[in-house]
């Protein structure tokens, strides 16, 4: 009787500590889908930060309607916008003269001569490579930069591959690629009816124009209090019913910046001279790596259906149409 008591109590301990065991939650879904990618918004920086160098920032930056120079390097730290980085040089100055505002609040302005932007090879002054790459850098001479789009780098300092963060930024960026290729994959039949469904929504039983268009950005950041990087990648699909301006079928695209400044003005004909309904589909995944390279935490952006009017053009400079959006319900 003895023995039987004791083996039903193993068994009610046993199964209590199964039903206590932790379960492995999935990603996270994230809900703050208009701060996925910031948009205009900058913080204040002290007189030495860490941060990002980013290659190839345009992609983000047209998101916002700036612009710049092709080879062009920016600054990243935080969820906020990408920050450009001038840098002193002697030789072959784009810049003479620059008037930056200094401090975090900005009260006071202070001339640096002889700048270019942060380039290839601007910065090899610092023997930084014009890849993806954790920085430390001194700001405006050390003496900060208020919630302005650009600021001085009087330094740089590579920091990723030290002992202190052990992971390269570049390495990790490939591996988070290919895993957000997978999930790209995985969205394809939900799109493909998301799209229909739009379709009939938009345009009703008419056939789209075309072309069917892929869009993808990738925003990267550093979080300076936990210490971790964070990947963000957003996919827009889009499809529509267009016409041309005056019959002539051409896109012209975001105006080109000049060779040496960057710019905050966007194009006044962003969709060239094409006009009509279009509509889509846009998702997307997150990702937060800390300094060791491990993924420590994954969000989910849902799929989520848009509409808008892309009004024919007749004046430059008319306000954008709103665009209309629905959430695609879950398990579909």
């Amino acid at each position: 009787m003895l023995r039987r008591l004791i083996a039903a109590s193993f068994a009610l301990g046993l199964g209590a500590m199964v039903v206590a065991a932790p379960i492995k939650s999935g990603p996270e879904t994230v809900t703050d889908r208009a701060g996925f990618i910031p948009n205009r918004k900058h913080q204040s920086l002290g007189g030495k930060v860490v941060g990002v160098l980013i290659p190839d920032p345009l992609p983000v930056l047209s998101t916002e309607g700036r612009s710049g120079p092709k080879d062009q390097l920016c600054f990243a730290r935080g969820m906020f916008s990408y920050r450009w980085i001038y840098v002193p040089v002697e030789k072959n100055a784009f810049i003479g003269t620059l008037n930056i505002r200094i401090g975090e609040k900005g009260s006071q302005v202070k001339q640096f001569d002889k700048l270019s932007m942060a380039n290839p090879e601007t910065v090899k002054q610092w023997d930084v490579p014009a890849t993806f790459a954790l920085v430390e850098v001194e700001v405006n001479e050390g003496l900060g930069s208020p919630p302005d789009d650009g600021f001085v780098a009087t330094k740089m300092r590579r920091l990723d591959g030290t002992a202190e963060f052990p992971f390269k930024l570049g390495e990790v960026i490939s591996d988070l690629r290919r895993k957000y290729d997978d999930h790209a994959r995985e969205q394809a039949r939900s799109v493909d009816e998301a799209m229909v469904r739009v379709s009939l929504d938009a345009i009703k039983d008419r056939k789209a124009t075309g072309p069917r268009e892929r869009n993808d950005v990738m925003f990267v950041t550093w979080m300076p209090d936990a210490e971790r990087l964070r990947v963000h990648f957003r996919t827009s699909i889009s499809d529509g019913e267009y016409q041309y301006a005056n019959g002539i079928k051409i896109d012209v695209g975001r105006t080109t910046a000049p060779a040496f400044r960057p710019t905050s003005l966007s194009s006044r004909l962003p969709e060239g001279l094409r006009y009509g309904k279009q509509f889509g589909v846009e998702y997307g995944m997150a990702f937060e790596v800390s300094k060791s390279g491990k993924i420590e935490k994954t969000a989910v952006l849902p799929l989520e259906t848009f509409q808008k009017t892309i009004q024919q053009p007749r004046v430059f400079g008319s306000d954008p149409v709103p665009t209309r959006r629905a959430a695609i319900p879950p398990n579909r």
